[in-house]
């Protein structure tokens, strides 16, 4: 089955789709989008979406010539321009399609360069060129703050074609770096509310322990009345002692009474709150957040082998610092112990001088025994 269909390479078909207003990819008829149908520019300067470019180089025919040379040439679904293959996420973006497609609630912003503007999802950062003029490596942004804003250091689509788009430049997408950073910002105000809430949780947490204990105690109180009642002086004073005690007794009542609705209430308030919130959950969850989480690292192009280094980098200085502690540890303790078992016989006892230089050099002795020996079993 051929990947393009002939009834769509007809002049015709090839107009139509020339002066076709909708952004959509000539093969599949998807419309391009910046997350799944991403528009790829080919050589010979055509666009189609990256899903198609890979199926496109997956039916790539290998072709041999009599002297043993392969070739692998693509050729252009469109124009059928011959071209040489390669990986598809190396064709570069259509940056200025990406750029009309926007979504209409896209940020615009102004390159700092050219003074163009554009939404935020055609602007980029140049690696390179923002270590020689900003003095930072964008990829230091994964564990500290940057000096300035990251806004300053974008350079737009149009720029990047012009200046970026060659070896010794390495181009990465801002909008992840700008979410990452918006995201870490707004943690520290999120952490704030976090912590107002879990006092106030706990604030809540005492009212509702101390009210059952409260009315216990009361109801005690009251219990205590019975008993005066048995031990009235007259019918009078046993009256005056009955109607405190119905009294007090309905005042539990009426505070049972307000607990009861009050708490019905409130419940029925945090369930009606609880179904909005897992409903707007759901509804920005399909409105305003990808599928999957963004994977920095792919954005900022660091290879694995690269975070490894830098993770045993940042722990050899703490696991050496372990290492002396425990040494240091190892070596004390048992000393000190033995000081302690042994000074106060020797201090209180009348022991020759002798016998007590001779301690001493035993503990200097094992304190290198243990130094050593500590040595050897930790490095």
């Amino acid at each position: 089955m051929d990947l393009v269909p002939a009834n769509m390479l007809t002049v015709s078909c090839l107009r139509e789709e020339k002066f076709s207003l909708k952004t959509s990819c000539p093969i599949c008829k998807e419309e391009f989008d910046p997350k799944l149908n991403i528009p790829k520019v080919l050589n010979c300067g055509h666009s189609i979406c990256v899903n198609c470019l890979k199926r496109l180089l997956e039916s790539v025919q290998v072709s041999y010539s009599g002297n043993g040379e392969v070739f692998t040439s693509l050729s252009c679904p469109i124009c059928r321009a011959s071209m040489e293959t390669r990986q598809a996420k190396s064709f570069p973006n259509n940056f200025q399609l990406l750029d009309a497609i926007a979504p209409e609630d896209a940020r615009i912003m102004t390159c700092p360069v050219c003074k163009l503007t554009g939404a935020e999802s055609s602007f980029h950062i140049c690696r390179e060129c923002t270590i020689e003029n900003y003095q930072f490596d964008i990829r230091e942004i994964l564990n500290e703050k940057p000096p300035i804003h990251p806004d300053n250091y974008t350079i737009c689509s149009t720029c990047v074609l012009k200046e970026h788009n060659k070896e010794g430049h390495t181009v990465i997408s801002y909008v992840p770096v700008r979410l990452d950073h918006q995201f870490k910002t707004n943690k520290k105000s999120v952490d704030v509310l976090k912590s107002q809430m879990t006092e106030k949780f706990s604030s809540v947490r005492v009212i509702l322990t101390t009210i059952p204990q409260l009315v216990a105690k009361k109801e005690a109180e009251i219990n205590r009345i019975v008993a005066l009642m048995e031990r009235a002086k007259s019918l009078q004073s046993l009256d005056k002692i009955f109607e405190k005690y119905k009294m007090e007794m309905n005042e539990i009542i009426n505070i049972l009474n307000l607990l009861i609705e009050g708490g019905g209430k409130l419940n029925e308030m945090v369930e009606i709150k609880l179904k909005n919130l897992e409903k707007a959950n759901e509804e920005i969850d399909a409105k305003h957040c990808f599928a999957e989480k963004i994977n920095l690292l792919e954005v900022l192009k660091i290879k694995p082998e690269e975070i490894e280094d830098a993770v045993v980098e940042l722990e050899e200085p703490k696991t050496r610092i372990q290492k002396i502690k425990k040494l240091i540890w190892n070596t004390v303790f048992p000393i000190w112990n033995q000081i302690n078992y042994n000074s106060l016989k020797i201090l209180n006892e009348d022991i020759h001088l002798a016998h007590q230089k001779l301690f001493i050099a035993f503990i200097i002795f094992y304190g290198f025994f243990l130094f050593f020996k500590n040595i050897l079993v930790l490095f």
